[in-house]
């Protein structure tokens, strides 16, 4: 396979800046609060700019839920830390989070691709963007979008803050969550610091939650306009095993939710591996980061970066009562593993360099992804004592190698119209798994924006995505070997044709409207599907493959407005549409579902925010989420529509201190984000924040 040399870039431009000219396809949420008006809002530079308290939310999925092209599928609300988000329907392995630039997805390793949203709290972040789509050529690997999260940058003022709730479903401290940040610059040196703590108790059988949050980072001036900056991001979570509880078993508990099924430890298959009473996931991750910035003019900068992950978990399971003669007692260890989770590091160079009317970007980027040695120190089947499997240390020393190199340019060719053309080449290539895949693709990207007036704009897009299989694909591809409409099929990456439109109308000053609507064309889309084996149909298995095709269709349309100088009214609707087709395991049509999981046909919100006084404003919402379908059990079923209303007062106290409360779900509704897991009812609390 052809390889692009990663030090053949570094030697190119050494010119950069922070991104690209933003684009309509970007949305920016700042999470401190400020006024948008007059100076102000010349200062925050961006037409995009969503303007939020920091409030209730815990980590930075809870800030997205309400964008109609966003879907959350949480088990639970606190806690969950499976594949929570999904961006026009597309799912947490064909998008991107990032942090100051550093990738925060999970490789996979012994479980699922995903991105485990409580594993990225709120901690000194200043501001989200998300860029809607594969248009970016900076980003490989996306087909849904990016998320960006920056920390605030230090300043030789000091900067300061403190952010702590309660709340619950029950009692009053079901829940709590304190975070604080800290940032200044002394001279030359800075240090930017997020910490945070949160608990939550049970509210599903066994789901008591736990996590810290520690992110320092550290900022040095050099010479020449440079900077250097170093950090590490850790985070520490333990997560209670969800359970099954029954109505009419005898481990049935009328205090928490019907579950019909237990959580599962990844890569299970036997009943040490069925949680029980105390069951937990513990994760530790640390990731460290680097990265040197040199201006070069007052146009152009340099950007080399690099990261490091070291990401570890534990999944321990007990005995629920006696058994064998006294061999296996109540509460005994009878499955404990120790996994090296993620062990990934990469390096990034780019460029930016506005020449004229151009703004070019440029540069190169390698990923290698690959996991550790998985530990299994205890392993006994509690109906009689025996051991289940081989006990001791492996390492599969499975990796994944990529590389990228992209250039973009956005040209202004008038007042009017700007251009923006990109090209991305990708390759990757497999070791060490059962069956290794290579490939590579040039990707071309091109956008035209029209300014139609300075409040109206609109832009059309089309583009091409590439999307590379990662760690679970290729894991489980394996299994496939037990159809036979999978042999020999291989994983293939999933190539992407799409077109967006965007149109906005800016109210001058008073907000804005926008619409957009957008086309994927997915080839080789790859899904994860549990069949029954050719040999035993009885048996089944879980076989990741690809499908030939997918189609994704869908438009939205959202804004707000101040309607008076202390009220504004806000509200957004998405319509989407899949379809897939040519799955070779499809054998009884009448039962399989042509649609992907979990996308909402209709979603939709609405709300206001009516400052009542200068310390006194309030602000309520209603969310609606329609009918999403679902494969499960070789059939399609149905998850119904449901309409949500939340609403919070807070009040200024005294100066720079705010007291909030608030009330979700206030009507009580009975509804499932995932299937099979009913969400959170009504539930309250109240929140103060200190900032200086």
């Amino acid at each position: 396979m052809r390889r692009i040399p990663f030090a053949a870039a570094i030697c190119l431009f050494f010119i950069n800046t922070t991104a690209m000219s933003e684009t309509l396809m970007q949305d920016t949420i700042y999470l401190e609060e400020v006024t948008v008006s007059g100076a102000v809002e010349d200062d925050l530079k961006s037409s995009e700019a969503k303007v939020v308290e920091k409030k209730r939310s815990n980590n930075i999925a809870d800030f997205l839920a309400k964008d109609p092209e966003i879907n959350l599928t949480r088990k639970s609300s606190v806690g969950d830390g499976t594949n929570t988000l999904t961006i026009r329907g597309q799912s947490s392995e064909r998008i991107q989070v990032n942090i100051d630039g550093v990738n925060m997805n999970s490789t996979g390793n012994i479980g699922a691709g995903y991105i485990d949203f409580n594993m990225l709290p709120l901690d000194n972040i200043e501001r989200i963007e998300v860029i809607k789509g594969g248009s970016s050529a900076e980003y490989g690997n996306v087909i849904g979008g990016v998320i960006n999260a920056y920390t605030a940058h230090p300043t030789s003022k000091p900067k300061a803050s403190i952010y702590a709730t309660m709340g619950g479903w029950d009692e009053a401290d079901d829940f709590y969550n304190i975070r604080g940040s800290y940032s200044q610059m002394f001279g030359n040196f800075g240090v930017s610091l997020g910490m945070s703590r949160q608990e939550a108790d049970e509210y599903f059988k066994n789901s008591d939650y736990k996590v810290t949050h520690i992110a320092p980072k550290f900022f040095l001036r050099l010479p020449w306009k440079a900077e250097l900056t170093a950090g590490v991001d850790y985070t520490k979570s333990r997560r209670g095993m969800i359970i099954a509880n029954v109505p009419g078993t005898a481990d049935y508990d009328s205090d928490f939710p019907t579950i019909e099924t237990s959580d599962g430890f990844a890569g299970g298959g036997g009943p040490d591996m069925t949680p029980n009473e105390g069951a937990y996931q513990e994760k530790e991750r640390f990731i460290y980061n680097a990265a040197y910035t040199q201006d070069i003019t007052d146009n152009a900068f340099f950007e080399l970066s690099a990261y490091k992950v070291y990401e570890d978990r534990t999944d321990k399971n007990f005995a629920a009562k006696d058994s064998n003669n006294g061999l296996v007692q109540d509460g005994d260890v009878i499955y404990e593993r120790e996994l090296e989770m993620d062990r990934s590091y990469g390096f990034k160079a780019k460029t930016e360099v506005k020449i004229s009317d151009h703004t070019v970007l440029f540069g190169a980027e390698r990923k290698n992804l690959h996991g550790g040695e998985t530990d299994i120190k205890v392993s006994i089947n509690p109906n009689n004592g025996n051991q289940q499997r081989a006990l001791g240390k492996t390492d599969s020393k499975q990796e994944i190698i990529t590389d990228g190199v992209f250039l973009a340019d956005s040209w202004d060719i008038n007042s009017m119209f700007t251009l923006d053309l990109g090209v991305r080449y990708d390759t990757y290539e497999t070791e060490n798994f059962t069956h290794n895949f290579d490939d590579s693709k040039l990707s071309p990207k091109a956008g035209l924006t029209y300014t139609i007036t300075p409040q109206d704009k609109a832009a059309v897009y089309m583009y091409q995505s590439y999307r590379i299989p990662t760690m679970p694909d290729t894991v489980h591809y394996a299994n496939g070997d037990a159809v036979d409409e999978l042999r020999d099929r291989g994983i293939k990456p999933e190539e992407v044709n799409a077109l967006d439109f965007v149109y906005r109308h800016d109210f001058s000053g008073k907000g804005f409207v926008k619409f957009s609507a957008w086309y994927y064309d997915i080839d080789n889309y790859s899904i994860r599907r549990t069949i029954p084996t050719t040999a035993d149909p009885a048996t089944t298995v879980n076989a990741q493959y690809n499908v030939d095709n997918a189609e994704f269709i869908g438009t939205s349309l959202g804004g707000e407005y101040k309607v008076l100088s202390s009220l504004t009214l806000n509200a957004g609707v998405s319509y989407q549409k899949s379809e897939k087709s040519g799955d070779p395991t499809d054998k009884d049509f009448s039962s399989s579902s042509d649609e992907v999981d979990n996308i909402p046909e209709y979603k939709g919100n609405a709300g206001f925010v009516w400052k009542i006084t200068d310390k006194l404003t309030f602000d309520m919402g209603l969310n609606y989420i329609g009918e999403r379908p679902k494969y499960e059990d070789g059939k399609k079923k149905t998850l119904s529509s449901y309409t949500l209303a939340d609403a919070s007062i807070a009040y200024e106290v005294v100066k720079n201190t705010v007291l909030e409360v608030y009330a979700d779900n206030i009507f009580d509704k009975k509804y499932e984000e995932a299937s099979g897991y009913e969400s959170m009812g009504f539930n309250a609390g109240a929140s103060v924040r200190w900032t200086y």
